[in-house]
């Protein structure tokens, strides 16, 4: 799952609450609090009335980013007007522990945020006591910025790091996001993109969260893994995003565990499509199919790639790794990628006829 949290910094704070109506969809809304010192500016969240408004006229979770010198002056007032997660600054004068056990004494989740100077192991100490790592992918303290290319392999080094440690922390990244470079940080590991002019600078900014929230979902057993590794390498040079749920090798498993994987989240309106792979393709299909709202088609060619999207509106496409040439699979994908539901009259009674059931 990727969560979309829009920059209220790029926001017409003069309409705060039809900015806040236009991004509805939204999984959490970030603020930026600027003290004039540990940026140069200063911003207007830095007024706590300001974000009293923003908890008035929305419901969404917000978290407060403290680019502040001393947060421990500022977490009870962000804590009581609202904030779901305090962010500060590692960089910041105030001890670390202490600050993260002020915003836990309020009952807010906690987060770390590194500049991009910073490296990424000074959060090591206090990762058990976390909930998020907000990576600055841009010099805090100004909107507009263009993304930091480095920043992908902080990412990835940190999602490692978690993994191994096995914690549940969120990798928050925020900077120069937009939705044509989306995919970086997603295919690096990041949970949580945070965006403000990339959102509030389109016309339509619930349709940007969509498109951004938009990834594939893969999984495969151990005969469709050499496949999916390449259907991989195909989203990769087509700029679109995908979260690998496995397997990572060629060595048994069974295939239920990855198609459950895959369609739960789908189920749960977590992800919109995916694609699964193993020997046949059958067993990936039927079992993702006892799913509620998952279409799960088995596509052979391209003609079965199209009817599965125009007639059914599939959301997970099923290849066949024993039998599915490499040349056909991508021909395959590109077809149920760039297909669309027909919408007609009948296709829509049949579907939901199916999902009736």
């Amino acid at each position: 799952m990727v969560y979309v949290s829009p920059s209220l910094l790029a926001a017409d704070f003069s309409k705060i609450k039809q900015e806040l109506q236009s991004v509805i969809n939204a999984d959490y809304l970030h603020i930026d609090v600027m003290d004039g010192k540990f940026v140069e500016q200063k911003t207007l969240f830095f007024d706590i009335e300001n974000v009293k408004l923003i908890k008035k006229y929305s419901k969404i979770p917000f978290l407060s980013h403290l680019m502040v010198e001393n947060p421990l002056e500022y977490i009870k007032n962000y804590a009581k007007a609202g904030s779901s997660i305090i962010s500060f600054h590692i960089e910041a004068k105030d001890d670390t522990f202490a600050v993260i056990h002020e915003i836990k004494k309020y009952k807010c989740k906690v987060s770390i945020a590194l500049n991009p100077e910073t490296p990424v192991d000074r959060v090591l100490p206090y990762l058990a006591l976390i909930d998020h790592v907000l990576v600055m992918s841009v010099v805090p303290g100004k909107g507009g910025q263009q993304y930091i290319d480095s920043t992908d392999a902080r990412i990835r080094l940190l999602r490692q790091i978690i993994q191994q440690m096995d914690f549940n922390i969120l990798i928050e990244i925020d900077g120069g996001v937009k939705l044509e470079n989306c995919f970086k940080p997603i295919m690096a590991g990041a949970d949580i993109l945070v965006s403000g002019t990339g959102i509030f600078g389109a016309q339509n900014h619930n349709e940007v969260i969509e498109k951004m929230k938009d990834i594939i979902l893969l999984g495969a057993d151990h005969a469709g893994y050499k496949l999916k590794e390449y259907v991989k390498q195909l989203l990769a040079q087509k700029n679109i995003a995908y979260k690998d749920f496995g397997t990572n090798s060629e060595e048994s498993v069974d295939y239920p565990i990855y198609a459950q994987k895959v369609a739960k989240q789908i189920s749960q309106g977590k992800a919109k499509r995916g694609i699964l792979v193993c020997g046949t393709g059958q067993g990936m299909a039927m079992a993702a199919n006892r799913y509620n709202n998952v279409r799960a088609a088995l596509c052979l060619d391209t003609y079965f790639a199209q009817q599965a999207r125009e007639h059914v509106d599939s959301n997970v496409l099923c290849l066949a790794g024993r039998v599915t040439k490499q040349e056909d699979a991508e021909n395959i994908v590109e077809t149920w990628l760039n297909t669309s539901f027909s919408g007609e009259d009948k296709r829509v009674r049949r579907l939901k006829q199916i999902e009736d059931v």
